[in-house]
This record gives structure tokens, C-alpha cells and sequence, in this order.
């Protein structure tokens, strides 16, 4: 029954599909869709050519430039999810990128990992692991208490030192 209605209303022209993306339209948008009216018309952005099979290409302004229809977007994850119905993994696939290809902004990333740096090591480490912190005297974590796995790990790590022998046939 809806989908009578809305072909009814594609047919008396009330409701058209957008210029660019096909989505449904309205008329008061310049035949534009609503995410596609604020990209063209309020932020007066462009459409960019569309890179290479596993190529990442940036904006002037340094956004990152969507594999699939050429938008520009400061991080390109949400755009795929509702733009494109694909989860940034299946993205990743199908633009033949990395699974850890860096698809945001340079600049963006950087003020999020600064912005990070302050959370974690500032707030989290410093003033929240007070309590943590080994103290003088203190007996730290015996071995009785180190499950099996991590002494494992550390046997792996510290390695044979070299003979004198061996060094002095170099």
C-alpha cells in the first residue's frame, strides 16, 4: 500500500528523485536529497574524480575523497554506512584498500589523537592510577601471582646474550 502511495506522488511529481544520488527528493530542495542539498548547495563542495582501484586520494582541503560517488568528507566510515549501506570493512574491500588504510583528514586524525593523548595519559594514567602505583617497600607482583601465560610470554622475550667468543670472529 505505501509503496502505491509513493508511486503515486513519483507520478504527480510531489516527490522526485535526487539529481545526483537517485534517493527520493523533495521539491523544496533544488531537486537535490537531503544530505546531497547540504554538501552541494549549503557547503558549496564539488564533486571529485573518483581514485584507482586501492588509491586514496585526498581534497585540496585534505578530506578524504569517497571511492564510490567522489564526496569529500572529513571521515569517510558513516559516510560508506548511510550513503553506501557498507560498514567501513566492506568499503575497505571493495575499494581495494587495507583493512588499516587511514580514510579521515590528516589534520582530523591528528587533533583526535592529540585530544586522546590528553584523556588517556593525562586524566587516566596520571591522576586516575594513583592508586596503582607501586610504593616503596612494597612486595610488586611475585611470581606466584603471574599466570601461566604471561611467564611464557616473558621467557620468550629475554634472549641468549652472545658468547666473547663469537664476537671476536667479527
Amino acid at each position: 500500500m505505501l509503496s502505491f502511495i509513493l508511486t503515486l506522488l513519483v507520478k504527480r511529481r510531489q516527490i522526485m528523485n535526487c539529481k545526483f544520488c537517485e534517493k527520493p527528493a523533495p521539491n523544496n530542495m533544488q531537486g537535490y536529497c537531503q544530505v546531497c542539498y547540504r554538501y552541494f548547495i549549503m557547503e558549496h563542495r564539488e564533486i571529485h574524480p573518483t581514485p584507482n582501484l586501492g588509491e586514496i586520494t585526498y581534497a585540496s582541503n585534505g578530506d578524504c575523497i569517497c571511492p564510490f560517488c567522489g564526496k569529500a568528507f572529513r571521515k569517510l566510515g558513516l559516510h560508506f554506512y548511510y550513503s553506501h549501506n557498507m560498514t567501513s570493512d566492506e568499503a575497505h574491500k571493495k575499494a581495494g584498500w587495507d583493512r588499516s588504510a587511514k580514510a579521515t583528514n590528516p589534520d582530523y586524525r591528528e587533533l583526535m589523537r592529540k585530544r586522546l593523548q590528553i584523556k588517556c595519559v593525562k586524566i587516566n594514567l596520571i591522576k586516575r592510577g594513583r592508586s596503582t602505583r607501586f610504593r616503596k617497600g612494597s612486595e610488586g607482583r611475585p611470581i606466584s601471582k603471574i599466570s601461566p601465560m604471561t611467564l611464557k610470554r616473558l621467557k620468550g622475550v629475554h634472549m641468549k646474550k652472545p658468547s666473547i667468543e663469537n664476537q671476536g670472529e667479527e
